[in-house]
């Protein structure tokens, strides 16, 4: 899997379990690419917009049915990743359908001063 991997903004200091839920998001959601998609490359992008850090990744691939899966999977894979993110404060979306591609899209305010 070619994974495209793309930093955009100025970074900032991201308080240690804000950076490991996005970690893990991304580990997540690559590897579902790698393993359900039927592609050969992944977009990665993270963003710096201070307050905000988000991480996105975007394939191309065949898509799923995002409620479907989430009625059969909770608390694996990247269901349990948004439940990491969102003790860590931040919020993750998933946006895809069958034939037209995943975008995971994962977001966290970091308050100024914020431990690390």
């Amino acid at each position: 899997l070619d994974v495209r991997v793309r930093v955009e903004g100025s970074a900032f200091t991201i308080p240690l379990p804000v950076m490991r839920a996005l970690l893990r998001v991304a580990e997540e959601a690559v590897e579902n690419t790698e393993q359900h998609a039927s592609v050969n490359a992944v977009n990665v992008t993270l963003r710096f917009d201070a307050p905000t850090v988000m991480i996105e990744v975007v394939d191309e691939g065949v898509g799923f049915d995002v409620a479907a899966a989430e009625r059969r999977s909770t608390g694996v894979g990247l269901f349990r990743a948004r439940e990491l993110l969102a003790h860590a404060g931040g919020a993750m979306h998933i946006r895809s359908s069958p034939g037209s591609g995943t975008r995971v899209v994962a977001t966290s305010t970091v308050a100024e001063g914020s431990d690390t």
